[in-house]
């Protein structure tokens, strides 16, 4: 006797191709995501080290905005998914104003939180409405030649609201390919809007900011 393994791939075809079985139900109990995106976050009210001025007098554009990378565990539900993420991010930023001083100033965001996902709304997560929170550390570095200061910021708190918008009807073959070699779930397009708090130590640097948006692509497995 042979036992042959449920592919998840409907076994006729659906106008005239074979398609995956409904996201609801081909999915497992626990999943994960990986992600990658660019937000317009800008710590507009940190104090620069080496000149007096306001955070936007000396570095009015950014070199580098935040990249972030995300990783998350989730758990799927009938209701919904739940997880853990893990976000981590890159900034960089040199004074446009020379007589404000040749700084540099470098961010290393790390964000550790909890999301939740609306992604049973339909057999298909086309439209997936999110919210995640948790906590961050600012590690940071702003230099002149030859000096320094550089540290890292006691934990404060982020927020986000974000929706995601499937992205295998663009080629689903593809999308159906992927899942038999690679065991991708579904990839997205996201966009979020998310907020960071201050830290509460007077002698840390304020990376806090108002609402800013990020956007990039994400992939379930």
């Amino acid at each position: 006797m042979v036992l042959v393994e449920p592919t998840n791939i409907v076994s006729t075809s659906v106008e005239g191709e074979y398609r995956l079985v409904p996201y609801r139900e081909r999915r497992k109990r626990w999943g994960g995501t990986v992600s990658v995106g660019y937000s317009t976050y800008q710590p507009e009210n940190y104090e620069p080290d080496f000149a007096d001025a306001a955070f936007d007098e000396v570095y009015s554009s950014d070199d580098l905005p935040m990249i972030e990378l995300g990783f998350s565990v989730k758990r799927n539900l009938p209701i919904g998914s739940i997880g853990g993420e893990l976000g981590v991010g890159i900034y960089v930023n040199e004074s446009d104003e020379p007589d404000l001083g040749e700084s540099t100033l470098n961010l290393y965001l790390v964000k550790l939180g909890g999301v939740y996902y609306m992604d049973v709304l339909s057999e298909e997560p086309t439209i997936v409405p999110y919210v995640s929170g948790g906590a961050y550390t600012m590690i940071f570095k702003e230099s002149l030649p030859g000096t320094s200061k550089n540290g890292n910021t006691q934990v404060a708190f982020y927020g986000g609201l974000g929706i995601q918008f499937q992205l295998d009807w663009i080629d689903r073959q593809a999308a159906r390919v992927a899942y038999e070699s690679s065991g991708i779930e579904s990839s997205f397009f996201f966009v979020e809007a998310r907020t960071f708090t201050s830290a509460a130590a007077k002698q840390d640097p304020d990376f806090g900011s108002t609402i800013s948006f990020a956007a990039g692509i994400r992939s379930e497995f």
